[in-house]
């Protein structure tokens, strides 16, 4: 564990400077309604496919199924001067029209380069700057709040900026009119994954997407479950993680509100081309394991086209090999796994919702071109515990009731 972290139980060395700015934002904070106990199912829509046979756009999305829509993605302008990079094609008016209709929130998705970040939330004018951009970005377009996804903060001068970054944002954009979320690393003790004040942070946001997924890929030098929900302890990587071991990280060690935690899950997978199964080496691993969506490319695969579906018990996650015995493993999520999650992060766990990275682009998206299979699985399963928003006029607020005991 790095030492730059905040340590359980310790006070952080930065908490004096965010309770200062936590007082002068004192009347914004108290005045939000605890949106976090509302359970929450979102998903990262990134559109790119604009053409084809898995053409994706903002009419193809099942607003019945969700409560939240991350839009992704505006970045932040290589400038460096606190303003905004709109790509082509971003926008997407009936995708707000379309949503609050549903009674679905959507809030868009601010990442880009780390140092980007870094250099534009180091000062008060940089912080200033970028939170107005966002303010006005959002009021232009209709947008229901923001999620910053920063990846990584790093170090303590970092985490300060970050959360002082938080709270300029928060105080441009208020609760209860705006959302804001944080998209963070999966397990943020280990080296590289962030530094973050989750002390000071929780006060300010709305909820926390930790992004569980990425536990293996072509950074590692084995083929292993891109999104378990336990942690094999065949594992030859020990601290690669899972579902389950973020979750106990983010309660036990961060102690952050269980409301205000999503957890997160993948529409997509990893080919290792070189790899003879599960923990098994793979060769040059950076340069041989691929990116693959669900629908698009792992779907019509499941024992078929010389592949086989095997299933770890321990890590109740699924994965294809070849028949043959030939090279050849692929980490995903089907339905089963997926809603299993649903169920473990909600039911067992009983936190604030869960999130899936994405829907809109075929290289990581559950569409098939006529169904969607995961983002289903997943809905039907958080009906269990919360009812889904009911349609009404656009504009009007929403709100996700949790379900009634059965």
């Amino acid at each position: 564990m790095r030492t730059d972290r905040k340590t359980s139980g310790r006070r952080s060395p930065l908490l004096p400077f965010a309770c200062a700015a936590l007082v002068v934002l004192l009347p914004v904070l108290t005045a939000r309604p605890l949106h976090a106990q509302n359970k929450r199912l979102l998903v990262y829509y990134a559109p790119s496919a604009k053409e084809g046979p898995l053409f994706y756009n903002a009419s193809d999305i099942p607003y019945d199924h969700l409560t939240n829509i991350d839009h992704a993605i505006l970045e932040l302008n290589p400038r460096d001067d606190g303003s905004l990079l709109i790509h082509p094609g971003l926008l997407e008016p009936e995708l707000i029209s379309r949503a609050h209709a549903a009674g679905v929130k959507v809030m868009v998705t601010v990442g880009g380069d780390a140092a980007h970040f870094a250099a534009v939330t180091a000062t008060s004018q940089g912080r200033a700057a970028f939170a107005n951009s966002l303010r006005d970005f959002v009021v232009r377009n209709g947008y229901d709040g923001v999620d910053i996804d920063w990846e990584y903060p790093d170090g303590p001068e970092q985490r300060s900026d970050c959360t002082l970054m938080m709270l300029a944002i928060r105080k441009a954009l208020p609760a209860p009119r705006y959302l804001l979320s944080m998209a963070t690393a999966g397990n943020p003790t280990r080296p590289g994954q962030g530094s973050y004040d989750f002390e000071a942070v929780s006060q300010v946001v709305d909820f926390f997407n930790v992004m569980t997924y990425d536990f293996h890929g072509p950074w590692t030098n084995h083929a292993g479950h891109n999104s378990a929900l336990f942690q094999n302890p065949r594992d030859p990587g020990p601290d690669d993680g899972s579902l389950a071991t973020s979750i106990d990280v983010y309660l036990n060690y961060y102690h952050v509100p269980p409301g205000k935690l999503n957890i997160g899950s993948g529409f997509y997978g990893y080919e290792f081309t070189t790899a003879r199964g599960l923990w098994k080496p793979c060769d040059q691993c950076g340069t041989t394991t691929f990116y693959r969506g669900y629908g698009a490319y792992i779907k019509s695969r499941i024992n078929a086209v010389g592949w086989k579906r095997r299933f770890d018990s321990r890590a109740k996650a699924p994965y294809l090999v070849r028949s043959s015995g030939a090279p050849g493993f692929i980490t995903y999520d089907d339905a089963e796994s997926t809603a299993r999650k649903v169920d473990y992060v909600l039911g067992k766990r009983k936190l604030g919702g869960f999130f899936i990275w994405a829907i809109g682009n075929p290289e990581y998206g559950d569409y098939d071109g006529h169904s969607e299979d995961l983002l289903n699985a997943m809905s039907k399963a958080f009906q269990k515990y919360a009812t889904l928003p009911a349609q009404h006029d656009a504009g009007s607020p929403a709100t996700v009731s949790p379900a009634p005991q059965q």
